[in-house]
């Protein structure tokens, strides 16, 4: 997924006037899949997630999907974006092809000047280096590298970005959902940056 760094955050941190023509949706598909008119990509693999997301998750038809392999897409489209955020999974794992250097230096390739990659980590427990291991192989490509997690929370996600990141402050809520709104802000208030280890897959 490709967004436009103003379209994740919205902590008063941002001072750029410009805005995305482009963004690369790649991972689940939901109300926020189009901003502001700005067009869409939606890059999966499995041959129904489209037709689920537009079903289930609101997505607008006017948004171009295509199936392709994360690597194989950013290898055959020199098109650059503002952002790169992944949730790509087999299972519970990260392809080991989508978390290795070569893949982060593709992604850097296809950034913006200014442009950054969030990468969604499944986090078992405290002591899950997962999202350490992906920090420093992000940090083998970037300089700035940030672990946004949950301390004290079994099974979690953890986002790990690289690029022009080093402004992000801590997420804020958007738009009020439906449901589960209780469980959503008390996630929410407890993200936090943290310190990352250097760690080997």
């Amino acid at each position: 997924m490709l967004l436009h760094p103003r379209d994740i955050w919205s902590t008063g941190s941002i001072d750029s006037e410009q805005r995305s023509d482009d963004w690369l949706r790649r991972g689940e598909s939901g109300d926020d899949a189009r901003h502001q008119g700005c067009p869409s990509h939606n890059r999966r693999r499995h041959p129904h997630a489209f037709d689920i997301a537009r079903r289930c998750f609101n997505l607008p038809n006017d948004v171009r999907c295509q199936l392709a392999d994360g690597r194989d897409f950013l290898r055959d489209n020199p098109d650059r974006y503002d952002a790169i955020v992944m949730d790509a999974y087999v299972g519970a794992f990260v392809p080991q092809h989508l978390r290795s250097m070569s893949f982060f230096r593709l992604a850097q390739t296809r950034l913006e000047d200014g442009g950054c990659l969030i990468a969604n980590v499944f986090t078992e427990h405290d002591f899950d280096a997962a999202p350490d291991v992906a920090a420093t192989a992000m940090g083998e490509v970037w300089d700035d590298v940030r672990v946004l997690d949950i301390r004290g929370m079994q099974h979690r996600n953890a986002l790990v970005m690289a690029g022009n990141v080093a402004y992000l402050q801590e997420p804020e809520l958007l738009m009020r959902p439906l449901a589960g709104i209780s469980e959503i802000l008390h996630d929410i208030h407890r993200w936090r940056f943290r310190k990352w280890r250097l760690r080997v897959s």
